[in-house]
């Protein structure tokens, strides 16, 4: 760290009778959440109070294996079958 900036934060620290380390970790997590947006900071917020969870999105290697294995080509067929459905309801 440079000898002026170590200078600038021990001053300002002692001004807000702070120690330095509690200072700059002050300083720093304000830079932190003024870069996050709005919802992030949100997010961050409430996962700190422990009023945010987690959801797994995807299935499971056990849940994958229980879902039956398509023929080639059969995705296809389903999404055509389904433009077709939903043409037919407009």
């Amino acid at each position: 760290m440079p000898d002026n900036l170590h200078s600038q934060l021990k001053e300002a620290a002692a001004q807000s009778g702070e120690s330095m380390n509690t200072y700059v970790v002050e300083v720093l997590s304000r830079v932190v959440e003024d870069s996050l947006s709005p919802r992030e900071r949100l997010r961050q917020i409430a996962k700190s109070r422990g009023m945010l969870s987690e959801i797994s999105v995807g299935t499971s290697e056990s849940e994958s294996s229980e879902l039956p294995k398509l023929p080639k080509g059969a995705s296809r067929a389903i999404l055509e079958a389904l433009e077709v459905q939903r043409h037919d309801r407009t």
